[in-house]
């Protein structure tokens, strides 16, 4: 009897996400910029880990970008898809480099997280990250980006 292959595969779930960010320059401490947004999303277990998909608008410009998060580990790697792209890996006092890519060409990123946290449990959970993030060799700000979720219907 032959096995039905779908049966293999994990089952992603929708989930409601709920993201804030905060930017603080290092000089002051003042914060510069805060952004929340709801949005929708699929959560799959992939290895010993979890995945979450999502896309977020840019409430400016309306441009979409499509947001990959994996967890695993004490490791968060995030990728970017759209016209401004990039991936970011986050392990706690880590340093990753990498590009930022822009349609104006790309830049080179640098980031340093000072907090890694992430749990996953029946249906929702949450990422909480801290990081330095420098553009092109220079500092640009602290960032707090935080993500709750729960499983939607």
């Amino acid at each position: 009897m032959a096995m039905d292959e779908k049966n293999l595969q994990p089952q992603s779930i929708p989930v409601l996400i709920s993201v804030t960010g905060k930017n603080r320059a290092m000089d002051n401490g003042d914060e510069m910029d805060a952004v929340k947004l709801m949005t929708m999303g699929r959560l799959s277990p992939v290895g010993d880990g979890w995945r979450l998909d999502y896309e977020e608008t840019d409430p400016d410009g309306g441009a979409k970008q499509k947001i990959r998060m994996d967890m695993q580990d004490k490791r968060v790697t995030m990728q970017r898809v759209g016209e401004y792209g990039t991936t970011m890996v986050f392990e706690k006092d880590h340093r990753f480099e990498g590009y930022y890519h822009t349609p104006f060409g790309n830049l080179r990123m640098g980031v340093f997280a000072t907090r890694v946290y992430w749990k996953v449990d029946k249906g929702q959970g949450q990422v909480e990250l801290q990081y330095q993030l420098d553009m092109q060799g220079n500092f640009s700000a602290v960032h707090d980006l935080t993500l709750r979720f729960a499983q939607n219907g």
